[in-house]
């Protein structure tokens, strides 16, 4: 009897039916050793199938898995996502003979069905047979895999493609491996050069990944130049790198906030350094239950977030309860008019006049100057070139956001 096989399973909310029933078929077959499903679970979830495909094949890249069945609507999309991973060879099949071949012929660890293409009961008898082939390295298939390997480590370890950095990164967003993302997007800096308008899509990479590292002040450093550079370049992220801006000024205020407030209140930070001790060990676990396969990278960043907001939530609450009892009620917040923007009436980060002596920040009033070419109060003809900068008005909004953050999300 051939070695039995640890089979990583993976669809989207279109193969979540078949999924099951196979992984129904395949606990009771002596070829499989084990069953890793990488979900998605349920068929009211919304996740691209690339997210599953992507995290069952870099189970097999990692030696972690034997062999990947992916399921969506037509097989199509999960073998194309599968495909991105080096070093995975992931086909579709459908018939006795492809499955076949896609073993023998092809040595292919991952096997793509489409729920709205084979009958379940076809599908089940596939995947037994498939269970039994193993590729000979002897056969004469195994000078053609290996054209095709070579072939992918020549593309893949150029140095010079920042694409595929900026690519992976945009992956490794989705599932929440944050170190890996800040790696890949300062690699694909380093090829495009610091100040080539090209990179800017990863220096609003880079910053995304600072600031879910706990490194705001970073993040600001790295947005705030790069927001400088786009402007200049006129380049779409402008936008982008604006809100990460406030973000992480948002961010940077907490920090200073926490540490004020617990200055102010010896019991309030005793109370806040549980909840932070309860959130740490629960992380903890998560990854555990990660390292040990019982979850899948998708799950792990879903409960990983929850956990953290709330902890959020916890030190928020504790926060005004603490406030009520030492002053007898909450302190109403309120953002200066002047400081809001007439658009989209949220605090202005970059704000800049107009010729009828209005306000505006910069990326919503450039946005409407270009659609509409009229000044927006005084509807005379305007253009963005007519727009200057308000620098008095820019320091009072840097002076408010630095000791009152959560303007930010007012």
């Amino acid at each position: 009897m051939s070695t039995p096989l640890r089979i990583v399973m993976a669809c989207d909310e279109a193969g979540v039916p078949y999924k099951e029933a196979i992984k129904a078929t395949l606990s009771t077959n002596p070829l499989v050793a084990e069953i890793i499903d990488v979900g998605v679970h349920s068929s009211s979830d919304k996740t691209a199938y690339a997210h599953p495909a992507v995290e069952g094949a870099t189970l097999i890249r990692e030696g972690k898995a034997d062999r990947g069945l992916f399921i969506c609507g037509t097989g199509l999309g999960v073998a194309i996502a599968a495909n991105k991973v080096p070093g995975i060879r992931a086909v579709t099949a459908h018939d006795p003979f492809s499955v076949e071949r896609s073993i023998l012929s092809n040595d292919a660890q991952v096997l793509c069905m489409g729920q709205r293409v084979i009958g379940v009961e076809l599908a089940k008898k596939l995947v037994g047979d498939w269970l039994n082939y193993r590729f000979d390295p002897k056969s004469a298939s195994a000078a053609k895999i290996q054209a095709i390997t070579d072939y992918e480590i020549q593309f893949r370890d150029n140095p010079h493609d920042a694409t595929f950095f900026t690519n992976r990164a945009i992956t490794r967003i989705k599932l929440a491996k944050w170190a890996d993302v800040e790696h890949d997007a300062r690699a694909a800096i380093d090829i495009y050069g610091l100040k080539n308008p090209t990179a800017l899509k990863s220096y609003f990479y880079l910053a995304q990944a600072l600031l879910s590292l706990q490194r705001p002040q970073e993040a600001h450093d790295v947005a705030s130049e790069a927001y400088k550079r786009s402007l200049a370049a006129k380049n779409a992220q402008s936008e982008n790198l604006s809100d990460i801006v406030l973000r992480a000024k948002q961010h940077i205020w907490a920090a200073r906030e926490t540490s004020r407030v617990r200055e102010l209140n010896e019991t309030l930070g005793a109370v806040e350094a549980l909840v932070e001790a309860d959130v740490t060990r629960a992380l903890a676990e998560l990854q555990g239950r990660l390292d040990r396969g019982e979850i899948g990278e998708i799950g792990f960043g879903e409960d990983q977030r929850a956990l953290r907001e709330d902890a959020e939530l916890k030190v928020h609450n504790l926060r005004e309860a603490f406030r009520i009892a030492s002053k007898g009620e909450v302190q109403t917040r309120v953002v200066p008019d002047h400081l809001v923007d007439g658009i989209t009436f949220e605090i202005m980060h970059d704000p800049v006049i107009t010729p009828s002596g209005a306000s505006f920040d910069r990326i919503p009033i450039t946005k409407y100057v270009e659609k509409a070419g009229v000044d927006p109060l005084t509807r005379a003809p305007m253009t963005v070139k007519d727009l200057r900068n308000n620098y008095a008005l820019k320091a009072a909004c840097e002076e408010f956001l630095t000791h009152n953050g959560w303007a930010v999300d007012w």
